[in-house]
């Protein structure tokens, strides 16, 4: 008898718990390596994250959005740090990185932040929320790299190169299929 209302305790623990269950998540802007890379002497870069409201949730949220790190190089270009997301539904936090004055080639920056739901409760109660940290590493170099590798493929002395290896080759098979027909 006593295991019976332990069991039935547990049960509905669980089935009034499933009720408080948030499904909230943060997508962030792709970065390879979580590395955000910034030309040195580049405007403000702009970056959005996305709030959503998924997994069948019933109720809206409010998330708030902290810096916890890097507060030199990233600022939240949005009026407010609290959004609500209702269900379904998809919020962007906008966030801009600029480059501090002092910053040279080479700089790094850790970035942190947190997306906290808040609870609306009254005075004396005690409510639970739930947060997901997002961090990235902020790098400073002196030119993008991509422009250095799109400078070294695109040679026009290997195109041409290339293009009299393969005339070469053609002229020389079409002679020696000519010889092999005389004879």
């Amino acid at each position: 008898m006593k295991n019976n209302k332990i069991y039935l305790t547990i049960l509905s623990t669980l089935i009034l718990g499933i009720s408080f269950v948030s499904a909230f998540s943060v997508s962030a802007p792709y970065m390879e390596d979580k590395q955000l890379y910034l030309t040195l002497g580049s405007e403000p870069t702009d970056l959005e994250f996305v709030l959503q409201n998924g997994g069948g949730a019933t109720e809206s949220v409010i998330i708030r959005t902290t810096i916890l790190a890097g507060e030199e190089i990233i600022s939240i270009s949005d009026e407010q740090e609290t959004y609500i997301v209702n269900p379904g539904e998809k919020v962007p936090v906008k966030l801009r990185i600029t480059i501090p004055e002092s910053a040279k080639a080479g700089d790094s920056y850790a970035v942190v932040l947190s997306f906290s739901t808040v609870k609306s409760t009254g005075s004396g109660e005690f409510g639970f929320g739930t947060g997901q940290e997002q961090r990235f590493t902020a790098k400073i170099i002196s030119e993008p790299e991509l422009s250095i590798e799109t400078k070294k493929t695109n040679n026009p002395i290997i195109y041409l190169g290339i293009s009299i290896l393969l005339l070469l080759i053609v002229t020389l098979s079409i002679l020696s299929k000519r010889k092999v027909k005389k004879k």
